[in-house]
């Protein structure tokens, strides 16, 4: 699959992560990930610290002497920019639509809405105990949507990264080539062009499967996404055709 390369149509791919299922990667030096899918995780306690994010906006975790590494980057990550997206970029300045500059805001479809979940949001917890970070999502509707997201990810002072999925619902079809979400993980420097070189992988495929390792840099992803399978529209920008 290319990232929308020429504008093409895409294969239908919806999506196949279930419930309990917990992705995790868990760091080999400077040099990648091995990726690994298990059936039947449990959630962990999300905790009652409610992040205001709403109306686009960004909430910046830093927790005393909490940082973790990342292959390819010089320096460990401190800082947390937890957007209502759904995404979670690792800089100190946020300055394009509440996402870091530094991120990667080509995963940034889902256009999630925190407000409008009655009785959940964005929250996040710092459990010293076990040395992580827990950033949830919790029954959070999509623009287009009222059908809920949850999604927990974990990130720990050794580098290794949860995603534990509790829902995943479709974000309509109001992106084109009709993106039904992305999920996976991507460095600080990663564009849209170096999707074009990085080889999607298939979660559901190791489901309970061996790990598989992963090469990944500063410009490296290791991601999925989901599509209705209807033709895209395209755009130029500075790193070429993206997604209109």
């Amino acid at each position: 699959m290319k990232f929308v390369a020429n504008c093409e149509k895409v294969k239908a791919h919806p999506i196949d992560l279930q419930p309990r299922d917990r992705i995790t990667f868990v760091p080999v030096g400077n040099s990648g990930y091995t990726v690994s899918v298990h059936s039947g995780a449990s959630s962990y306690d999300p905790g009652t610290t409610k992040l205001g994010v709403g109306n686009d906006g960004s909430a910046y975790l830093t927790y005393p002497g909490f940082s973790f590494p990342v292959p390819g980057l010089a320096a460990p990550i401190s800082t947390l920019v937890v957007n209502e997206d759904g995404a979670i970029t690792a800089r100190t300045a946020s300055d394009i639509g509440g996402l870091d500059d530094n991120g990667s805001p080509w995963y940034s479809r889902g256009n999630l809405l925190p407000t409008a979940a009655a009785d959940g949001g964005v929250f996040a917890k710092f459990d010293a105990a076990r040395h992580r970070i827990v950033v949830t999502y919790k029954g959070v509707p999509a623009i287009g949507t009222t059908s809920p997201n949850t999604l927990q990810v974990a990130i720990y002072d050794s580098g290794k990264i949860e995603m534990n999925v509790g829902a995943l619902a479709q974000t309509g079809t109001r992106f084109s080539p009709s993106i039904l979400g992305t999920i996976g993980i991507a460095g600080g420097g990663t564009k849209a062009r170096d999707l074009r070189t990085a080889r999607p992988i298939n979660f559901s495929a190791l489901r309970d499967n061996a790990p598989l390792f992963v090469p990944f840099g500063a410009d490296g992803a290791i991601y999925e996404q989901y599509y209705l399978g209807i033709g895209g529209s395209c755009r130029r920008d500075d790193d070429g055709l993206v997604a209109n």
